[in-house]
This record gives C-alpha cells, structure tokens and sequence, in this order.
C-alpha cells in the first residue's frame, strides 16, 4: 500500500498537482469485528471454554463492566488473536472510564478482524509512511476523528456504518481538507485559522437542506446492510440500531411524509435510480397543495442530483412553483434562478444530453415562471411533439396556463 501511494504522490508532482494525502478513519468503538474468530486450532474444550469467556463478558458489559472486562481477557489469554474478545474489552474498559486502554483494545480489535472492511492500523501506518517520505501534506482524518471522538476511539458521533460517515462526519472531514489546504497551496489567499474561524458544521449542516428524510434513508440503507447474513451474526445491535431510528422518523412523520417515504422505499420503476428521499416527499406535500412543505424538499432533492440533469430541472421548477403559490409571486432572485435553469436546460437539449422532450418542458415551464409566455409557449409545444402519450398531460396543463396568461383563451380552449 505504501508503495502504490507513493506512486500516486509521485505522479501527480510529477504533473505539477499539489497533493493531501487523508487516511480513512472507521467505525472502532460502535462495531464489533465484522469476521468470525477462527477457533478451528483449538481443541473441543478450548472452543467451550473460549466461546464461554466471550459470552459472559458479552452478557455483563451492561450490568458489570469491571467484570466483563476480566472475562474479555481470559478469551485473550486463550486466543490473543480473538478479534471480538478485544472489542469487548474496548466496550467494557470505556464503560469503566479507562478510555486511553479502551481505544487501544479498539484499534486492536480493528486490526485483528477477520474481514478488513476497516483499514488496519499497518495500512494507515504506510500511508503516513509514504506521505512522510515524499513531504507531501498529510491530512490525518484517522487522528482528526479520534480527537473528536469521546473516549478517543471513532463511534456513531461521526460514522453512520464501519466506513462511512455521518453529515457531521462529512463537515469535519471538509474542514480538515481545508485547514490542509493553504500549507499543500501556499497562494491560495487563506489560512488554515481562518477556516477555523469560519468553521460551523451544523450550520453548513443545515444550509444544505439535511433534512430527517435524508437521515431516514441513510438509517435505512445501513438496516438493509444489517440483514446481511454475517452481519446479523456479528453485530445483531447494529440492525436494531438503524431499525429504531427508521421508526422514530416514521412515527414523527405526517400522513404526506409517511406517504412519500412509502413511495421511496419501493423499488423503482424499471429498475431504475432511486430519486432522492426529500423529492418523494415533497411531491406528497405538493399534490396535496400544502406548497409551504413542500418547497424546502424540492430545494434539498436539487441540491441531492447532479446539477445539469432534468431531475434538477423538474426539482427546481416545482420548488419555484410552490414558492409563487406560497408568496403570491416570485421575486428578482427567483427569475435569475429560472433564467439559469433555462440555461441549463438549453445545454442539455443542444449537446444532446436529453432527447425526449423532458428538458424542453422544463425549459417552457421556466419560461412560464419568468411570464416570458411566448417563449414557454414555443418550447411546450415542442416538448408536446417529442414526449410519449402518457407524458404530456402535465405540459399540455402547463401548455393551458401559458395560452390563456398570454390572452388566447380560445385558443386554450
């Protein structure tokens, strides 16, 4: 590993590319080993008394940390290698506020684990190793989120699975990459102070459009991950976890969000990609006029698909049309947003990125928003002609509001 990040370092100095190099910080105290102990070397009356010293200590972390701990050692004495043996040691030695042996007994059980999903400690080793060698700037995300983490050991505050993590993981890995930035570009006009100074992760959090949809589907995804055969077996707290979070959300939501939830869970049509959680939900808000709730989601599905696409053109629009019904109108900064979304759908359409008609009524839809009726006129017709039968009853309703605003109300007729 250290060799081919070497290689990667050296290649992009080679071209003139200012490098960070980040180590992968992972799930250590909230995850048991992900592997299953080999206990095949054993004998039948090592296996009993092994599985016997892993049970009771498993049993007593709740009740009697101190003796949990003295149990998770006797299975180390037996096996040192015993991955979960390590993890329960961890958990009991942190319930016993001896967090510095905790995080030690963590990162062991990390290391030792018979299925690495998680990087060794020799693996992040060698990438500090080969960034050290070539003076390239380490971002060292495996530090940052330990010293962050209660206990110094990495758990569910900052990851949402063994690898992945949290939105408040994801803030404080983009701060750290920042604070990197100015020392591996040193003209790039701003210190590492002043992103600290700025720094406010809930905020940016926020500002973004999290929403407790986007949470329900992370919950959701890792619950399906949870069902995962060996993962039952090796972390059954971990299904549970995701399955309560899923249901608090449920039992919070409204009758429409319970509703748009349902409809994202279900597979999508043709075995297609699944639309972002917040724009289910938003649409089961806005068919049933209730714009104010509905606008913020659209707002955070734009935000969740790729910028030039037509779900960012139809999330877009209807975010605006819920904003007008709400407001009575839009203001000068809506109808910039709608002259670029034509932009953008303009690029789609001449490039040849979308030939089915969606863009072209997104485009008119845009048109219409910004009271340019001849224009969205022009451009719905045009998506009429492209778009199949079971497509064009929308436009031909967006079709209906431009004809008469523009004063053709035969015509519309």
């Amino acid at each position: 590993l250290g060799t081919f990040v070497g290689h990667m370092i050296d290649r992009c100095e080679s071209a003139g590319v200012p490098v960070i190099v980040c180590t992968p910080p992972a799930n250590e105290r909230g995850l048991a080993p992900l592997g299953e102990d080999d206990l095949s070397g054993l004998d039948g009356e090592g296996r009993a008394r092994i599985t016997d010293s892993v049970g009771r200590a498993e049993a007593l972390l709740e009740s009697d940390p101190e003796a949990a701990a003295r149990s998770a050692r006797h299975a180390i004495e037996i096996v040192p290698t015993h991955a979960r043996a390590h993890w329960l040691l961890g958990r009991a030695l942190d319930a016993l506020g001896e967090h510095t042996e905790s995080a030690a007994a963590f990162a062991r059980s990390v290391d030792l684990d018979p299925m690495p999903w998680r990087a060794p400690s020799d693996s992040v080793e060698a990438i500090r190793r080969a960034t050290a060698e070539r003076g390239a700037v380490l971002c060292d995300l495996v530090g940052v989120f330990r010293a962050a983490s209660p206990g110094g050991s990495v758990g569910w505050e900052l990851m949402d699975d063994h690898v992945h993590p949290s939105l408040t993981g994801q803030a404080m890995i983009g701060l750290a990459i920042a604070e990197s930035v100015p020392e591996a570009v040193p003209w790039v006009g701003f210190t590492a102070a002043d992103v600290r100074a700025l720094a406010d992760p809930g905020g940016a959090i926020d500002r973004l459009g999290s929403t407790p949809y986007d949470r329900y589907a992370a919950a959701h995804a890792m619950r399906v991950l949870g069902r995962i055969p060996f993962f039952e077996r090796t972390n059954p707290h971990y299904l549970s976890r995701f399955d309560a979070e899923c249901e608090r959300i449920e039992a919070a939501s409204s009758p429409e969000a319970a509703e748009g939830i349902g409809a994202w869970r279900s597979p999508p049509k043709g075995g297609g990609v699944r639309r972002p959680i917040t724009g289910m939900v938003a649409m089961a808000y806005f068919e049933r006029g209730r714009y104010a709730e509905a606008e913020p989601l659209f707002n955070a599905a734009s935000r969740a698909v790729e910028p030039y696409g037509t779900w960012a053109l139809q999330y877009v629009s209807l975010e605006l049309t819920c904003r007008g019904a709400s407001r009575g109108s839009l203001g000068e900064r809506d109808r910039q947003l709608a002259a670029e979304m034509i932009g953008r759908g303009r690029f789609l359409i001449e490039n040849g990125y979308s030939t089915t008609g969606v863009a072209e009524r997104y485009v008119g839809e845009f048109h219409l928003l910004r009271g340019e009726l001849a224009e969205a006129i022009d451009w719905l017709l045009e998506a009429r002609s492209r778009l199949p039968e079971d497509g064009r009853v929308a436009v031909d309703g967006a079709l209906v509001r431009a004809v008469v605003q523009s004063g053709q109300r035969e015509r519309a007729e």
